[in-house]
């Protein structure tokens, strides 16, 4: 049987107003629905076999700390460091993604906040790929600005709250996990939004979401540093990869995980990309916002 914690949550009414997707989410379309399923590992309705965890129990070290070892055959590794390190990176994905696109794409605002939010454990291909979910999928239309700063704050502090948790338990590296979660925050707007439909000027408000976030407070982070725009180096040409790619500055421990011993593209630890890094001086890049 389905196993959740009970949350209530505030409903907020939104009118239709033209734009991709609908505010209500029994009016979201079935192409939207599928969509989010899909691509981004968002659940709209639970299957009865499912085990959904709260996410306000995972920011509780004792619970934490019996959780993270039960996902060691998944992971294929007993090593708790990199249990936690590919714990983030899975819920890095789902916990900013989802949000930072609906955001670009349609101009409405996810319910961020963990304590209405649920960790599903989904397997596929044999890999452990955790699903997102909420009982009510509001989502609010941004009405000005600062709405919209104010809401990418609260994306970024509500990851931060996980990415303490587990480095308290698991002791990995805080900027380990922030750079896991960056390289989707990358990679959605630098490719996959690059593939959407957009108008110019949801292309303008986009990348300035993107500027916003590399130059947010530190403070937002929990952070003496912004480490969005620490790990935002410049992509460099690396043999045997037909486009440059970003090496990371650390590593993920991805190569404990399978039997393979297998590592990301982007690792720093393979020789090529060692080499590569020598010969390419890899610098921050600079990005700023369009103006008005």
């Amino acid at each position: 049987m389905t196993h959740i914690v009970e949350h209530q949550c505030v409903s907020h009414s939104v009118g239709e107003d033209g734009k991709r997707m609908l505010a209500m989410p029994e009016k979201w379309t079935l192409e939207s629905r599928e969509l989010f399923e899909n691509q981004f590992r968002v659940l709209f309705d639970l299957k009865e076999t499912d085990s959904a965890v709260s996410f306000q129990q995972l920011l509780d070290e004792e619970f934490l700390s019996s959780y993270l070892p039960d996902l060691k055959e998944q992971f294929q590794t007993n090593q708790l460091l990199a249990l936690g390190s590919q714990f983030i990176k899975r819920l890095g994905f789902i916990l900013t993604v989802p949000a930072l696109f609906l955001l670009a794409t349609s101009q409405k605002k996810l319910n961020v906040q963990l304590k209405y939010l649920y960790l599903v454990s989904r397997i596929k291909e044999d890999l452990w790929m955790p699903h997102l979910y909420q009982k009510s999928w509001d989502a609010p239309t941004v009405e000005h600005k600062a709405d919209r700063e104010s809401y990418l704050n609260q994306v970024i502090q509500e990851i931060a709250k996980i990415i303490s948790a587990v480095h308290r338990v698991a002791k990995v590296p805080r900027p380990l996990l922030w750079e896991n979660v960056a390289v989707y925050i990358y990679w959605l707007y630098e490719t996959r939004l690059q593939d959407e439909n957009l108008t110019l000027l949801e292309q303008k408000e986009a990348w300035n979401d993107f500027a916003y976030l590399l130059q947010l407070d530190p403070q937002c982070f929990d952070e003496r540093f912004n480490p969005l725009h620490r790990f935002y180096t410049n992509k460099i040409d690396v043999k045997g990869n037909d486009q440059p790619i970003r090496v990371r500055r650390t590593c993920c421990f991805y190569y404990e995980t399978n039997t393979k011993q297998k590592y990301c593209q982007g690792c720093p630890k393979t020789d090529v990309n060692k080499a590569a890094c020598m010969v390419t001086k890899r610098q921050v890049l600079p990005i700023e916002a369009i103006k008005q």
